[in-house]
């Protein structure tokens, strides 16, 4: 039977107190079975055991046990691997439950930001349902036995308000699929949410926000698997496999490109492909000289994060007026061209 990959915060959770346990000097797969000892009866408990179950019967890596249970993440367990290679299975565990951490943050933060326009659009969608299907029906009607028949101008307004009522219900089912494809977009990883960061990034208010997450996600994956002792090839290689916006796949790409057939190192070559902005370039290749990869990758992941979340921030921030007033008006003008008929048939009785 499939499983269900476990989310951010499980995986976190996990992570952290296999680090703890680890360096507390316990081995794996009693640190693992503790875990399956105390937690509560769910998901979480489920793959403790899973892996507990494939240790006991002959798999010395917990990192493999992981990729076998189906519960965690496949970058997640590669990263463990070269740490494990390396002796560096604390650390990693550690740096993988800071990085689910504030992926699960980020997410919870979106679906924040996009309740409120979220309820928005649904209660003004069913608003302008019931105009288009209860209440217009319903004038129109009144206004054809009152004159006899609908006059030109009747008929005018009428037409005006059935035309923007419809158009603003499918506004209001274009923005909704926008913002949720926008807080997909911010939970997926790779190729998981490569069709909503595609359909996003068409959007101009939406690509800076999308290229902004995407290179802040893979900042922090390379610093993983450079914290990991993976080497520079395979680290960026398994980093870009999770970058879903194809502007900043690209980038990758031509970075990768250029250290293979030009013989440049990592730092050099982000800088003459332009991956990191000027600044941030320059200052990646005096840290490489000055041999603390590791620690400005780290320090790089936690601007660009910032970055994201910034950027994410104002395009929320940018939509919810524009809803509010586009909906309002579109409201308004419906109400109005069913009410003005009716005016000028009293004003003339």
């Amino acid at each position: 039977m499939a499983v269900k990959e476990l989310g951010n915060l499980a995986v976190s959770i996990f992570c952290r107190n296999m680090s703890m346990l680890i360096s507390a000097g316990i081995d794996a797969e009693e640190s693992v079975g503790l875990l399956a000892d105390d937690a509560a009866a769910n998901d979480f408990r489920d793959a403790a055991k899973a892996v507990q179950n494939r240790m006991l019967t002959g798999q010395p890596q917990l990192s493999a046990a992981m990729q076998e249970s189906g519960y965690f993440p496949t970058h997640a367990c590669k990263m463990l691997a070269a740490g494990e290679k390396t002796g560096k299975s604390e650390n990693v565990l550690k740096s993988l439950a800071d990085y689910y951490e504030s992926r699960d943050r980020l997410s919870r933060k979106m679906r924040s930001a996009v309740n409120y326009p979220m309820i928005l659009l649904i209660l003004t969608a069913a608003i302008l349902v019931l105009l288009l299907v209860r209440v217009l029906p319903v004038f129109t009607n009144v206004y054809r036995s009152l004159a006899g028949g609908l006059t030109t101008s009747a008929y005018v307004y009428l037409r005006v308000a059935y035309v923007v009522g419809t158009v603003a219900l499918i506004l209001a089912i274009v923005f909704g699929v926008f913002l949720l494809l926008t807080a997909r977009t911010v939970r997926g990883n790779g190729a998981d949410n490569a069709s909503s960061v595609g359909f996003l990034s068409k959007f101009g208010p939406a690509k800076d926000a999308i290229s902004k997450l995407s290179l802040a996600h893979f900042t922090q994956v390379l610093h993983l698997f450079v914290a990991s002792g993976a080497d520079v090839d395979t680290s960026i290689t398994a980093a870009q496999e999770l970058v879903s916006d194809p502007v900043t796949r690209a980038k990758v790409d031509a970075v990768r490109t250029h250290m293979k057939e030009d013989n440049v190192g990592l730092s050099r070559a982000i800088y003459d492909k332009g991956l990191f902005e000027p600044l941030y370039a320059r200052l990646f290749m005096s840290a490489v000289k000055a041999g603390q990869t590791e620690q400005m990758l780290g320090k790089l992941a936690s601007s660009f994060s910032l970055e994201a979340d910034e950027a994410v921030d104002s395009l929320i921030d940018s939509i919810e007026p524009v809803i509010s007033a586009f909906l309002t008006i579109a409201v308004g003008i419906v109400l109005l061209s069913t009410m003005i008929p009716l005016i000028g048939i009293l004003g003339a009785v």
